[in-house]
C-alpha cells in the first residue's frame, strides 16, 4: 500500500511539524490512516495545530476528515486563545463554521479572556451569511455575558475607532426572539448606554425602534444613555440627530452639551 515501510513514514511524520503535516495530508489523504494524537496534538510557535491551520487553507474535507479522529479536541485553542470556530469565523469560512457547528462537539458559547465569543466576532467583522449561521443554532445563547458582564451586542457596540459596526448583522441579531437588548452589564449599562456615548447613531435608532429598551434607564453612577451622549468633552460636535433621537424618546427638552470642553445648554430647534 505504501511506498514506504510504514514505520519510516511514522518517523518521517513524528517529525513534522502542523504546518508540514497538513500539506502531506493535503497531498496524500491516506496519510490520515496512520495518524495517531501526538500527530494531531503538535502545534507551532502560534500554538496552531492542524485543524487550526486547515481552516484559513479552506480545507473544509480535510477538516472534516480531521474532525472524525476520536483524538480530536474540537475546542482547542491556539496562544491567541483562538478554537477553531473563532479562526473560521475570523477567516469568513462559512463553509468550515457551518461544518464546525454540526459537530456536535464543538462550543458555540466559548469565550477568550476578553470576553468576547464566537456571536461577537460574527457580529462585529463577519459576513451577513455567516451571522445567519451561527443565529439559525438554537444553542447559541444571544444573551451569553462575557466580561463584565456585557453581552455580545454591548460589546459591539463599544467598538469606537476599532470597529465599524456593521448595521445590517446588528440588525439581523435584533430579529432574535430570545435576545434581551436592553440587557444591562455590571455596572448597569445598557447597549443602547453604550451605543450613544459612542456616537453609534444608526444603532441607537435601531434600538430605540424596540419597545423593550429603556432610553431613560439608569446605570450605577446615575446616568442615561442621553447623558453618557452628552458627557464627552466634544459632545458639542456629535451629530444632533442623536441627541434628538434619545430626547423625543424621554421627553427631555434641553441637555448640556460640550464644546472643546465648555458647557453649553443646548435643545433640538423647534419645527418651523
Amino acid at each position: 500500500m505504501w511506498p514506504l515501510p510504514t514505520e519510516l513514514i511514522l518517523s518521517i511524520l513524528d517529525y513534522l511539524g502542523p504546518d508540514e503535516l497538513l500539506k502531506c495530508l493535503i497531498t496524500s489523504p491516506p496519510l490520515f490512516a496512520l495518524l495517531s494524537s501526538r500527530h494531531l496534538e503538535k502545534r507551532d510557535k502560534k500554538g496552531r495545530t492542524m485543524l487550526h491551520l486547515a481552516v484559513p487553507e479552506n480545507h473544509p474535507e480535510l477538516l472534516r476528515v480531521l474532525l472524525c479522529h476520536q483524538a480530536i479536541d474540537p475546542n482547542v485553542k491556539d496562544n491567541y486563545e483562538y478554537t477553531l470556530l473563532l479562526s473560521a469565523i475570523a477567516y469568513s469560512r462559512v463553509e468550515s463554521v457551518q461544518l464546525l457547528l454540526d459537530h456536535g462537539g464543538v462550543d458555540i458559547n466559548v469565550r477568550t479572556s476578553y470576553g468576547t465569543t464566537p456571536l461577537y466576532h460574527a457580529l462585529v467583522w463577519g459576513k451577513n451569511e455567516l451571522l445567519e449561521v451561527l443565529l439559525r443554532q438554537e444553542r447559541l445563547d444571544v444573551n451569553a455575558r462575557g466580561e463584565g458582564g456585557r453581552t455580545a451586542l454591548s460589546l459591539a457596540m463599544s467598538g469606537g475607532d476599532y470597529v465599524n459596526l456593521n448595521m445590517n448583522n446588528i440588525a439581523l441579531l435584533l430579529e432574535r426572539e430570545d435576545l434581551c437588548a436592553d440587557l444591562p452589564d455590571q455596572n448597569g449599562r445598557t447597549p443602547l448606554s453604550w451605543a450613544a456615548e459612542y456616537g453609534e447613531l444608526e444603532a441607537v435608532k435601531l434600538l430605540l425602534q424596540r419597545e423593550d429598551v429603556d432610553a431613560s434607564s439608569v446605570d450605577h453612577d446615575g446616568l442615561t444613555p442621553l447623558q453618557h451622549a452628552a458627557g464627552d468633552v466634544d459632545s458639542g460636535y456629535a451629530d444632533d440627530e442623536l441627541f434628538i433621537a434619545l430626547m423625543d424618546r424621554t421627553g427631555v427638552t434641553e441637555v448640556t452639551r460640550y464644546f472643546d470642553g465648555h458647557a453649553q445648554s443646548w435643545r433640538p430647534l423647534s419645527p418651523t
